[in-house]
């Protein structure tokens, strides 16, 4: 019988690259996606040989690459996102990189790194490089190669959490923690976990944050598209891990809300935080001042500013529904018609991370869980 040659192991810098929309470009204009795709090879072609890249394999859109050396893999993934978008027909192109043991046969090429490569790929935005942490201790002893943490993903067919880096480049898209998420979990970006509230305040008052944390379960749980983990479950997990980052495991959850109520005579301070458990930071925060004339009255009007405001950060597909329903607020309310309002300045939203559009005004209002203008709520 012949001898069958032992594959060849090794460790290896690999990497996926993949067209982004190329079926639907094939299905909008079957000439233009072929272009597209023949500039995307061309550019591998082109970027690839000073970097010492190999490709294995052209795959219809996409492309597996293997090199020597973690900095020149990365440094070829920046040449090629450079090229694809400076020479038309501009390619939407995303890339992921991971380090680990292939296996290279006859059949082709295999092994943990390559499918943990894919699924870091699968995550990136066009015009995007996401990196392993395998990967990036590999680069810290180049400081010339900048990246950016954005947090811990569990992934499809892998076994541990993979923590997740995208290399920041002026050239380059860099997505915040919110814009990815791992394959395997989707429906962890649709679930929130209401932690208890903390309460400063007399004890005899503590159930308004026990309520308070009720009626907000009550009202995202009617949030079509999102689901709550029990209050319950919430209570017994919180008193074993304080820490969001452990809480997100342990209930596996992407979000988690967590509160505090301080009472003092006849009022009361109740400020939210949407925590993503990924990185534990602070997706989205509220602070609430009212007068505790009708407890109830204050626990439904807070809790249902609080579900406005949260539902807003999940794409869920809401954001022409009505904001506030009137119905569950007794108090009077005065509604803004419009640039002729009276309504000092220091009332209205700020518009972070860009500046005033008409639609970012709107967008501002609903990430502060308010009505827009032309419906401003107002005391």
């Amino acid at each position: 019988m012949p001898n069958t040659p032992a594959p060849d192991r090794r460790l290896a810098a690999v990497m996926f690259a993949d067209i982004v929309g190329y079926t639907a470009l094939m299905q909008d204009n079957e000439s233009n996606a072929r272009r597209v795709c023949r500039r995307f090879r061309a550019v591998l072609k082109d970027v690839l040989p000073p970097h010492a890249g190999d490709v294995v394999q052209f795959y219809g859109d996409g492309a597996l690459v293997v090199f020597h050396s973690a900095k020149e893999a990365v440094l070829a993934a920046i040449a090629a996102q450079r090229a694809a978008r400076n020479v038309p027909p501009v390619v939407p192109l995303r890339i992921g990189i991971h380090i680990g043991d292939v296996v290279r046969d006859e059949s082709g090429v295999y092994g943990d790194g390559v499918n943990i490569a894919a699924r870091v790929e699968s995550m990136a935005l066009p015009g995007a490089i996401l990196l392993s942490e395998r990967l990036k201790i590999e680069l810290d002893n180049h400081p010339d190669i900048r990246t950016v943490r954005l947090g811990e993903y569990e992934l499809k067919n892998v076994r541990r959490p993979i923590v997740i880096y995208a290399v920041n480049d002026e050239d380059l898209v860099v997505p915040s923690p919110g814009q990815i998420h791992g394959d395997s979990k989707a429906s962890e970006r649709k679930t929130v976990a209401v932690m208890p509230f903390s309460f400063v305040g007399p004890e005899d008052a503590s159930y308004l944050a026990d309520g308070l944390v009720q009626e907000i379960v009550n009202g995202l749980t009617s949030v079509e598209g999102l689901s709550t983990i029990a209050r319950s479950t919430c209570l017994a997990v919180q008193s074993e891990h304080p820490d969001p980052m452990r809480i997100g495991r342990r209930l596996k959850v992407r979000n988690i809300v967590e509160g505090s109520v301080r009472g003092a005579g006849e009022r009361v301070r109740v400020s939210v935080q949407l925590v993503n458990t990924t990185d534990g930071s602070q997706v989205w925060s509220e602070k609430y001042d009212r007068r505790l004339d009708d407890i109830f009255e204050v626990q439904d009007e807070i809790a249902q500013l609080v579900v406005n405001g949260l539902k807003l950060n999940f794409d869920l597909g809401q954001r022409d529904q009505p904001i506030i329903d009137p119905s569950r607020v007794g108090r009077p309310w005065a509604f803004w018609k419009g640039p002729s309002s009276s309504i000092p300045p220091s009332r209205l939203p700020s518009v972070p991370f860009h500046s005033a559009t008409p639609t970012s005004v709107p967008a501002a209002c609903y990430r502060l869980g308010r009505p827009t203008p032309g419906r401003w709520i107002t005391r």
